[in-house]
């Protein structure tokens, strides 16, 4: 009987290892950019949902304060002459200084759960009281502080006259569409004077930046701010949307170059302005509760920031007001 001879063993040539590898580190590339996209969007997403809760908060402030909205800034001696106090959550007082800013008047609403404000730190076991600086400057979402509630500064109309708090752009002078000139009005103090509550920005993702070209998505900890500020503020430019120092004349829709070229925000004076976590959009807060992720190039229209910027010249993008 005739016995075949066993085939010999045909093992992988160099050239298929290294397709195979090659694949595996493709497929395994792909998963990671996967897995990347969905805990950005996941983590975008939570925030989003953090911003709903700290405007149902502010929303009850406003409902336990006969519909006065929550004030963005007070003076110390503001706080004084008001004769306000802000407590902890074990009851103590917390220094008027720390006070100044939104974050201790709103806690109580949110049942002190730091974690509302200040979770995006990734902090473990955080003494929240024992950090009054850290709460009163670096919460996760800065109020519009300026139009929005109001920034309050001490004033005496006479030497004689009481010390009272006054809102800054209180008495500000601008030009509506048919060219009238209109004064005050441009910030809202309570509930029933917002006329377009669905566009009017009250929360915005913010961080305190100095002038330069801020082009990279924001690292997810990276310090917050407890107010945010418009592209102007009164009749100073304070960011815009920007391409960097090549590009710097282009704006939104500029052809091809413009929608290829990632955009950054340009800071001209040192301010709490939006930041985009996560994602190339920031996340906001209007004054009916939504929420949404917005791109700078919306942020720079500074209707969403004046409720009265609607009626200025042309559109939003031109408003100005007078610093008074």
């Amino acid at each position: 009987m005739i016995r075949t001879p066993p085939r010999p063993v045909r093992g992988f040539t160099l050239v298929e290892v290294l397709v195979v590898l090659g694949v595996i580190a493709l497929l395994v590339g792909l998963l990671a950019v996967g897995l990347q996209t969905a805990g950005r969007t996941a983590r975008k997403t939570r925030e989003l949902n953090t911003g709903r809760q700290i405007g149902l908060a502010w929303q009850q402030y406003s409902s336990t304060y006969e519909s006065r909205l929550l004030p963005g800034w007070i003076d110390v001696e503001v706080q004084e002459a008001w004769k306000v106090r802000y407590k902890d959550s074990s009851g103590d007082r917390v220094d008027p200084e720390f006070c100044r800013s939104y974050p201790w008047r709103l806690l109580p609403f949110l049942s002190y759960d730091f974690e509302t404000l200040y979770g995006y730190l990734e902090r473990d076991a955080a003494t929240w009281n024992d950090e009054p600086a850290l709460v009163a400057e670096n919460p996760a979402f800065g109020l519009n502080a300026y139009y929005v509630g109001g920034w309050w500064e001490p004033f005496s109309s006479g030497p004689d006259v009481p010390l009272r708090g006054r809102p800054v752009f209180a008495t500000s002078s601008y030009a509506t569409s048919d060219g009238a000139m209109r004064s005050g009005r441009l910030v809202n103090q309570t509930q029933e004077s917002i006329k377009r509550p669905s566009e009017l920005v009250v929360f915005s993702a913010s961080g305190y930046r100095e002038p330069g070209f801020y082009k990279e998505i924001a690292p997810s900890a990276s310090p917050g701010a407890a107010w945010v500020v418009p592209p102007v503020l009164g009749s100073l430019p304070v960011w815009k949307l920007s391409y960097g120092d090549v590009f710097e004349s282009l704006t939104v829709g500029s052809g091809m170059l413009a929608a290829t070229t990632a955009a950054g925000i340009e800071v001209f004076q040192a301010q709490a302005v939006p930041v985009a976590r996560h994602k190339q959009t920031i996340a906001t807060v209007r004054a009916d509760l939504s929420t949404s992720n917005t791109g700078l190039g919306e942020m720079m229209d500074m209707s969403i920031w004046i409720d009265e910027a609607f009626s200025g010249i042309g559109d939003g993008l031109a408003f100005r007001h007078t610093d008074e």
